[in-house]
């Protein structure tokens, strides 16, 4: 959610400069370079984040495969509410699945590329 909220507010940034490059002269290239790193720091900063979050996230959910859904009254703590357990896993699942989808088409389209560009040669 913070990494679309984050690609949202430069989309609106970007147009906004856009429309103020017709009014105004742009001269200050410093003051830009230093918003562009800040910028591109925060990015990974938080691209670093998400990548250990996911990681994380599938060593917590995989470990403890099918938990207590019912808390014990011999250990209260060791428990887990099932809606947010399969929530979570449903997610990484997705992510995962998506993740193969994506390399799978673009796998396709490198292979047909590839027999398109040299496919007569041959």
């Amino acid at each position: 959610m913070l990494k679309l909220m984050s690609m949202l507010w430069k989309q609106v940034r970007a147009r906004r400069y856009d429309r103020m490059d017709n009014y105004y002269d742009q001269g200050d290239e410093a003051g830009d370079a230093v918003m562009s790193r800040s910028t591109k720091l925060t990015d990974t900063m938080l691209n670093i984040f998400l990548l250990v979050w996911f990681i994380l996230g599938n060593y917590w959910i995989f470990n403890i495969w099918k938990p207590n859904f019912k808390q014990p009254l011999h250990e209260p703590n060791n428990w887990c509410n099932k809606n947010v357990y399969l929530f979570a896993f449903g997610q990484i699942v997705t992510c995962y699945f998506l993740l193969f989808f994506l390399g799978t088409c673009i796998g396709i389209l490198a292979l047909c590329h590839r027999h398109h560009a040299y496919g007569d040669r041959v």
